[in-house]
């Protein structure tokens, strides 16, 4: 009742796991050969702030309020659209963060034991499979306490890991990078953009890796490969709606969060996350959680599943908004994920519980 799993990397957007803290997120597809994260950072709109007050209405207010109770209907609606209508008439909209790429060259035909899931009690999306004789694992959370993303890539062997930070379109064979500049060091990269319009709200993403083995990173053009069996990375995002100097901002982030190990990292990750999931629990029985969701939701219905969606809702709600952010974080539902639920299925057993 507490898991999402799947058999299957997402081939899409919406069969993508989401992972959030209420400002900055992604959508996880559990690839092998290329793994991709799209992040979302709640504050990336399209230009900056405007004021869209119609400058004429309060002159021609008189005028329209003549025609309308002249029942001149065609003349009132004339009238408004030129005076009353915002402007520009549609207001900006959100924007995406960008895009992380990992480049594993594992072939999926090649690839044995694969599990990819989503663990609502604890946050964190896991990727598992086994790749000519070695295991390889991927764990991936929004931690609200650090307010950064953090990646842990586990093999039983050094793999070579190519990380790459971009924005493009969500057609991954276009090739148009819709950014002002992408830069690596030693062991990071930082990516800029201005999502247009005057003023525009700029934005900087960065992330940096960090081996916890022997590993070594090498910077190679605007690209950093990795070669490890032990390595976290740390990806940090912010707007110039919140802060004047972004970049500062930025590298303050994660050299906060590079203060802590993994495990710490993790352990505050989950202890601000059990704060608020533990506060209620839903169980419904029989549940047939050792199935698939993808087949859960296809062929069983079983009432276990309508808990897990009740669950994953509240999961949901947690990652989109917290305390002390402006706006909404936009995470997708996931996964051909529990869209079309189970009715209840009679001769069941439920437990609700309040904490």
């Amino acid at each position: 009742m507490t898991e999402l799993w799947y058999e299957q990397p997402a081939e899409n957007w919406n069969e993508a796991l989401p992972v959030g803290n209420g400002r900055l997120g992604a959508m996880v597809y559990g690839r092998t050969d290329t793994e991709m994260l799209q992040l979302n950072e709640d504050s990336v709109w399209y230009g900056g702030p405007q004021d869209r007050t119609p400058q004429d209405a309060l002159h021609y207010l008189p005028r329209l309020r003549e025609a309308i109770r002249a029942g001149s209907h065609a003349e009132a609606e004339k009238l408004a659209t030129l005076a009353f209508f915002a402007n520009p008439i549609a207001q900006r909209h959100y924007e995406p963060l960008g895009t992380l790429f990992l480049d594993f060259g594992h072939d999926p035909a090649q690839v044995t034991n694969y599990k990819r899931s989503l663990d609502l009690t604890s946050a964190t999306t896991f990727t598992s499979y086994d790749y000519k004789g070695a295991h390889y694992e991927r764990e991936v959370i929004a931690s609200y306490p650090d307010g950064i993303l953090a990646i842990r890539v586990l093999s039983s062997a050094k793999v070579q890991t190519i990380v790459r930070l971009t924005r493009m379109s969500e057609l991954e064979f276009e090739t148009i990078e819709y950014l002002d500049d992408v830069s690596a060091t030693e062991n990071s990269i930082r990516m800029h953009i201005t999502p247009g319009g005057l003023h525009s709200n700029r934005a900087c993403c960065a992330v940096q890796v960090r081996c916890n083995d022997e590993g070594t990173v090498t910077k190679i053009g605007n690209n950093l490969v990795v070669n490890s069996s032990s390595a976290v990375l740390l990806i940090a995002a912010e707007t110039a709606f919140r802060f004047e100097d972004i970049d500062e901002q930025v590298s303050r982030d994660l050299e906060c969060a590079l203060n802590y190990s993994p495990d710490e990292l993790w352990m505050r990750h989950a202890m601000d996350y059990h704060a608020l999931y533990e506060r209620m629990e839903v169980r419904l029985t029989p549940d047939r959680c050792e199935i698939p969701t993808d087949k859960r939701i296809e062929s069983c219905r079983d009432p276990g599943l309508i808990a897990l969606y009740h669950n994953y809702g509240r999961y949901l709600l947690i990652s989109c908004t917290r305390d002390g952010y402006k706006a909404l974080l936009q995470i997708s539902r996931g996964s051909g994920t529990l869209r079309s639920m189970a009715h209840g299925a009679a001769n069941s057993r439920s437990t609700l519980i309040f904490r």
